[in-house]
């Protein structure tokens, strides 16, 4: 059986704001993961993306990182947010994926609205992390290839790369 997930594209106000503030964001390296711009797959959803481990991209935790669901702090380098980064890319337009553990023993997989056409930066929380790759078009699977790790700050050799 052929699984795709058809990711519902960001309304025109949202992707207005979103251009908008990637052009101050991109170059600060502020993370352009918003609530609007991602979506939380439910689990019969998703279970199918890890039946073929291959395309799944599993990248172990930073045991530096501020552990815990803190949603906007995790993301504020000032507030003691995570700074190392993961640097993905996938060969066609793709929306990138993440499956984290939820604290209670199960998964969570979120997929960004925003379509990736090239690289894309992804933060490394305190936990393991799958991620994946679905191509835009067709919302099939793919498998993201992992070119390189950073850390945010004044060094960060990848700094006009997005963040999500």
């Amino acid at each position: 059986m052929t699984h795709s997930i058809r990711i519902k594209p960001l309304s025109p106000i949202a992707a207005v704001v979103d251009l908008i503030f990637s052009c101050v964001a991109v170059p600060l390296s502020i993370p352009l993961t918003h609530p609007w711009n991602r979506v939380q797959l439910l689990h019969g959803q998703w279970e199918w993306l890890q039946d073929d481990l291959s395309l799944t991209v599993v990248v172990p935790g930073d045991t530096d990182a501020l552990k815990g669901n803190h949603p906007i702090r995790s993301h504020v380098r000032f507030l003691g947010g995570w700074k190392k980064y993961v640097l993905l890319e996938a060969s066609v337009p793709w929306h990138v994926g993440w499956i984290i553990p939820d604290g209670k023993g199960g998964k969570i997989c979120e997929v960004s609205r925003l379509v990736i056409r090239h690289r894309v930066k992804m933060l490394i929380g305190p936990y393991e992390t799958g991620f994946i790759a679905i191509a835009a078009e067709s919302g099939k699977q793919t498998r993201p290839s992992v070119v390189g790790y950073g850390r945010l700050g004044e060094s960060d050799l990848h700094r006009n790369i997005a963040l999500l």
